[in-house]
């Protein structure tokens, strides 16, 4: 996955002013190279510290006013704070729920993990293979 600098950046700062686990999405105006986010904050989270639940309908409001402002939807982001790398079941549950319900829509989605309190990004790929659906690690470029 491709980031500008700046946006690792604002999910860095977002994530380290928490105290608890955030999210958000993350789009695309350039080619497929990650230009833009919106955080889930906790004025719009409804969940614990160590349990990220989206704001369905915020982030969907955000991504249809993207779609007509022509920034792609990529997928979405959210924080650890154990310094846990690895998606949790529930992590992996949720990404086959988004994909399946984007089945025909998109090719492939990230789903990057932002993890405290070493702040690294480990980003995660799903995506379709036939009828199944497949999470890998994948590069982190900065750019």
């Amino acid at each position: 996955m491709k980031i500008r600098q700046e946006v690792f950046n604002k999910i860095s700062t977002v994530a380290n002013s928490m105290s608890l686990e955030i999210g958000g999405i993350l789009g695309s105006s350039e080619n497929g190279i990650v230009t833009d986010m919106i955080a889930d904050l906790p004025d719009n989270v409804v969940g614990c510290k160590f349990d990220y639940s989206p704001n369905i309908d915020f982030l969907n409001a955000q991504i249809e006013n993207w779609s007509e402002n022509n920034i792609v939807f990529l997928g979405l982001f959210h924080t650890h704070f154990s310094g846990s790398k690895n998606l949790s079941d529930a992590d992996v549950e949720y990404i086959k729920a988004i994909m399946n319900a984007s089945k025909g829509i998109v090719e492939y989605l990230y789903f990057p993990l932002f993890t405290l309190p070493n702040n690294e990004l480990t980003v995660y790929k799903a995506y379709f293979n036939d009828a199944d659906i497949v999470i890998d690690k994948d590069e982190l470029i900065i750019v």
